[in-house]
């Protein structure tokens, strides 16, 4: 899920009357979701007399650190980077942040994973890429986590990957359709609309993720859920 995260104090103050959001980069999604949410406030401003404003950065573990030094009053954040930022014991000992004063506000959609291959490879799970070439966004984002973190439980991550790393899901998609990598990994809501172009203009296909690695990520990290993409979802998908 994507979550509007906030640290706990005893009384939110928001200095000059301006509420930063740390969202994510100016092409990705989540900069966009930023930007409703603070035309929403700004409509009413006159009321309220807060001014919103929109913080490009790298992602969720930027946002988490926005966030906790106080350069930024809310941050959005995936679940699995919460959870991981208040539960870990080696995040918290490797900075002088206080992960306890985390806090979420609001759980704003859930996030699905898909993870796209060319059709002419003919792969028919995750495991059928390695030492195929992959792009993904780059470290330290959520979705780059989220992706290492599948691969990984798959078993084809590190030196079983040709990985290149692009900024935004629009350029991984170029880069699909110009065969330029044999696959990618989106985060995003279902559906999706990059997953859409990819589908219909690049012949590329929707990789199913093993049941025995769902089960064990689900089992292993609580901010992970199962989702069950209906094929109808996305046109042309059999499964």
């Amino acid at each position: 899920d994507l979550h509007l995260s906030l640290r706990r104090q005893r009384q939110m103050c928001i200095r000059d009357s301006t509420l930063r959001i740390a969202t994510g980069p100016v092409r990705g999604g989540y900069f966009a979701v930023g930007g409703v949410i603070c035309d929403l406030l700004n409509a009413s401003q006159a009321r309220h007399r807060i001014e919103c404003l929109v913080r490009p950065t790298s992602g969720s573990g930027e946002n988490i650190a926005h966030v906790l030094t106080g350069s930024a009053e809310m941050g959005l954040v995936q679940s699995d980077w919460q959870s991981f930022a208040v539960t870990s014991a080696e995040q918290q000992t490797s900075s002088n942040l206080n992960f306890d004063r985390l806090r979420s506000v609001a759980a704003l959609y859930p996030l699905a994973t898909h993870i796209l291959a060319r059709e002419a490879l003919g792969a028919q799970a995750v495991s059928d890429l390695r030492g195929r070439r992959l792009g993904l966004t780059a470290p330290g984002t959520g979705q780059r986590q989220l992706a290492d973190v599948i691969l990984a439980q798959a078993g084809v991550a590190g030196d079983a990957l040709n990985i290149s790393v692009y900024p935004t899901d629009t350029d991984m998609i170029r880069a699909l359709c110009a065969q330029e990598v044999d696959a990618i990994v989106l985060v995003g809501p279902a559906p999706m609309q990059p997953v859409e172009v990819a589908l219909s203009r690049c012949q590329a296909q929707l990789l199913p993720i093993a049941q025995e690695v769902i089960d064990t990520l689900v089992g292993e990290r609580e901010a992970l859920a199962t989702f069950t993409l209906d094929s109808r979802a996305y046109v042309g998908q059999r499964r």
